[in-house]
């Protein structure tokens, strides 16, 4: 049974106006581009059964593998980004950084190291 300070309290939180809603966190949109099945791009020539690849898109066609390259995909390219972001970063370490400090210790591993 609640007592009297109890049912006040419980009163007052009953009639006190709403919060306003949060704000809306609005996502960034991803640097990859448009991803999903392009239903628009597939072949209406090739049946499925015969070639699903073909029938479902001019991927084969348009998509080039590099001669250095087994594969590309999605993730190749985001590792090939990822890797030209660190060799940036680490161009941009000085040369004569001090000794013992991490930029000293990380440019030295780098330099020596081939990519």
């Amino acid at each position: 049974m609640l007592g009297r300070v109890g049912a006040t309290d419980l009163a007052a939180a009953c009639t006190q106006s709403p919060r306003a809603p949060a704000p809306a966190i609005v996502a960034p949109h991803a640097g990859i581009g448009a991803w999903g099945l392009d239903l628009s791009a597939r072949d209406p020539a090739v049946r499925p059964g015969d070639d699903f690849y073909r029938a479902l898109g001019h991927r084969l066609d348009t998509n080039h593998i590099p001669a250095h390259r087994q594969r590309r995909g999605s993730f190749d390219e985001l590792a090939e980004r990822a890797h030209e972001q660190v060799r940036t970063l680490l161009a941009g370490l000085p040369p004569a950084a001090p000794a013992g400090r991490p930029a000293q210790k990380v440019g030295d591993h780098e330099r020596v190291r081939l990519w």
